[in-house]
């Protein structure tokens, strides 16, 4: 009875296939959790929820004020045509910031500035990709906000009253 080579036999594959098996699928697993990580929607939720106080102040202030806009949203140009009857004076510059729901890469804040002949904010943009979006609108001093979600198709008309 001559002996097998140790390639033959098949408790040595059980043996040793396990695991190099386990160590392959666990390096499998870290190479697909490091690529697809997802952004944590709030790195600090303590100052997060003490802001959000301030935030409901600022959206009750625009409501009080009778606030509403609405933005246009083009290929190249945002505008913004603000509707604020209680309003002594409009701001300079309103801040318009793009919250996507889930990937914090794609939010982008914008900084539209007031055309006095017209009575429209503007701002010249790149774009943002298509898709759904939270919208705060504030002025620069933080006085007041107006939030709204909108889903992001170019060559359209968003109203974002002050009730939303």
């Amino acid at each position: 009875m001559g002996s097998r080579a140790w390639y033959k036999e098949p408790w040595m594959w059980l043996v040793v296939g396990l695991p190099v098996a386990s160590v392959i699928a666990g390096i499998t697993t870290v190479v697909i959790a490091s690529r697809g990580a997802d952004d944590p929607v709030v790195a600090n939720y303590y100052k997060a929820g003490l802001a959000i106080n301030e935030r409901l102040d600022e959206e009750k202030r625009a409501r009080q004020l009778q606030l509403g806009a609405t933005l246009s949203i083009g290929r190249r140009q945002l505008q913004v045509r603000l509707s604020a009857p209680s309003l002594a004076r409009a701001p300079e510059q309103l801040s318009l910031l793009l919250i996507h729901p889930t990937m914090k890469r794609r939010d982008k804040t914008i900084l539209l500035t007031l055309d006095k002949t017209s009575g429209l904010y503007r701002s010249a943009w790149e774009g943002a990709p298509e898709g759904r979006y939270y919208v705060r609108l504030s002025d620069p001093k933080g006085d007041w906000a107006l939030t709204g979600a909108l889903q992001i198709a170019y060559d359209q008309t968003v109203t974002l009253p002050s009730d939303s």
